[in-house]
């Protein structure tokens, strides 16, 4: 698109030019066109005044600046009501992002996304026993795993997240002139398109490649170095590591409701389950923690949980307040079991 050239012009056209430069000079290139704008808006009065008032609506999420009500709460006089292209209402949403909590205006020339999916707030959030899939502005998927929060910080030149806590799955929209960044902890991990998991997880915080290429970068003035990732990786981000070891990447199946386990302990294994209820699965006696199991659990459902556990284990379910309770049986003084057979 040329730039839109310097003189009068009447009302639509002048409006137009200033959506126009207002979409321009908030893109990658802005500095590019920046005597060619400065040019323009000093070449009349009404170009000065038609890009204030630009700026001004949306400054005010986009739509109420174009309407009566919201033009005299700005002190501006009435004016009459007149489209204003789709392509340049898609140009200008898609450049504006998302801006703290301000309202989103989102126009796309793709396929339109249910409302409950599209995301205009700066912060996303699952609570216990939730696994939320959500649709982000730029047609990137994220999967938010139990008690996980993700806050969003969208702009012109990159798409910016940060995990504050729990665990996500991203499925990166390609567009090479907006990286896709997500902070967690003292890392960021950079794509472009590709699908990745994020895990701060006590105990187990790491990023984790499932397709593309992804680029692990520390804090400014670290002196950890960027990791690249290759498809099945994964990558440790614990702050002590001065450099992070590389390791196969762990399958889980978390994103679709199941947790599978490999001869695991069972305390690690109630440790994981209990993340997804309210109600706790509790051991009557500190060795049983280290009893081995090896099992597919869909999660959800304590009671069923501690029942598939029991009956693999050898153990008897009770109660103890509010919590399930897994205990031995009468007169069992056994400190292993042999490990728990595949139950989904």
């Amino acid at each position: 698109m040329t730039p839109p050239g310097p003189g009068p012009a009447g009302d639509d056209p002048l409006r137009g030019e200033a959506a126009d430069w207002f979409a321009r000079m908030r893109g990658p290139d802005a500095e590019r066109y920046r005597a060619a704008f400065e040019a323009w808006r000093a070449a009349h009065p009404s170009h000065r005044a038609a890009y204030d008032r630009m700026e001004l609506r949306w400054g005010q999420s986009g739509v109420v600046g174009h309407t009566p009500s919201g033009q005299a709460r700005a002190g501006l006089p009435p004016r009459p009501v007149r489209r204003v292209s789709a392509a340049r209402l898609a140009l200008a949403a898609s450049l504006v992002g998302i801006a703290g909590s301000a309202a989103l205006l989102w126009v796309s020339q793709r396929d339109a996304v249910a409302p409950a999916a599209v995301v205009a707030r700066s912060e996303l959030a699952s609570p216990v026993g939730t696994i939320r899939r959500i649709e982000l502005p730029d047609g990137s998927r994220v999967v938010l795993d139990t008690a996980t929060r993700l806050s969003l910080a969208f702009t012109a030149g990159e798409r910016r997240l940060r995990l504050v806590e729990g665990r996500a799955r991203f499925e990166v929209a390609k567009d090479a002139t907006r990286p896709f960044i997500v902070m967690a902890g003292e890392r960021e991990v950079v794509a472009i398109g590709t699908v990745f998991e994020i895990s701060l997880l006590p105990g187990a915080p790491r990023v984790q490649l499932i397709e593309g290429a992804v680029e692990v970068r520390a804090a400014p003035g670290s002196v950890v170095p960027v990791r690249a990732l290759a498809p099945g990786q994964q990558l440790a981000l614990d702050r002590a590591e001065a450099v992070p070891a590389l390791a196969n990447m762990v399958e889980t199946r978390w994103a679709w409701g199941m947790l599978s386990f490999e001869d695991a302990p069972l305390g690690e294994v109630l440790a994981a389950l209990n993340r997804y209820s309210a109600r706790k699965i509790v051991l009557a006696e500190p060795g049983l923690a280290q009893l081995r199991v090896t099992a597919s659990f869909r999660i959800g459902d304590p009671d069923k949980l501690a029942a598939a556990l029991a009956a693999a284990l050898a153990l008897e379910v009770g109660a103890r307040g509010d919590a399930i309770e897994l205990r031995r049986g009468p007169g069992d003084q056994s400190s292993s079991r042999p490990a728990a057979s595949d139950r989904k």
